[in-house]
């Protein structure tokens, strides 16, 4: 194996690590030499990829979005009518739901760009992308299928992320309404 390619593994091990450390400890418990260690190597590989702990948060959001991306993407190009497109991407929104692991990591990464600004512009690049992609898959599924939406495209991603966040933070055992139910009124309302 390469050394660019052994680094790169070991990057990708660590940032594989930060997720799980974040998940059981949160961000503010996850310490550099744990993450390290359940990644099977020394602080100073940590130090070595990663110059801050803030650039390893960044890898870690960066592996979060990019999976979100592609499957926002997909939804694009799997749509074969307007409602085909919503229902597929107000699915995706309910199945994020059962990923704990990523809901607990993105949460985390929200909170800690609110009190670290350094890490909050990263993520609101991150998340600034996410939205323009939705609003990008609505404009072209508008277009192609000739729908006027109520709300802007921006608007709409933006809102659906705030549903999203939201049931996040109540949980199972404290909803009145399934996130189902008002993500699909949302979604519904919007045509």
């Amino acid at each position: 194996m390469k050394q660019a390619d052994r680094k790169r593994a070991t990057s990708e091990a660590l940032v594989d690590s930060a997720i799980q450390e974040i998940f059981e400890s949160g961000i503010a418990g996850a310490s550099v030499r744990r993450i390290a260690d359940r990644a099977g190597f020394s602080q100073g590989a940590f130090y070595s990829n990663f110059e801050t702990r803030n650039a390893l948060l960044e890898a870690v959001l960066e592996k979060m979005m990019r999976g979100r991306l592609n499957r926002i993407e997909a939804i694009a190009a799997e749509g074969r009518s307007l409602e085909e497109v919503l229902d597929r991407l107000g699915d995706w929104l309910r199945s994020m739901e059962d990923d704990r692991v990523a809901t607990l990591v993105m949460l985390e990464c929200q909170l800690h760009a609110l009190r670290d600004d350094e890490f909050g512009r990263a993520y609101d690049s991150a998340r600034a992308l996410q939205h323009d992609l939705i609003a990008k898959v609505l404009e072209d599924a508008a277009m192609r299928y000739g729908a006027e939406f109520k709300l802007s495209p921006k608007l709409m991603s933006l809102g659906l992320s705030a549903l999203w966040s939201g049931f996040a933070l109540l949980g199972d055992g404290k909803r009145r309404v399934s996130a189902d139910e008002l993500i699909g009124a949302f979604m519904r309302a919007l045509i």
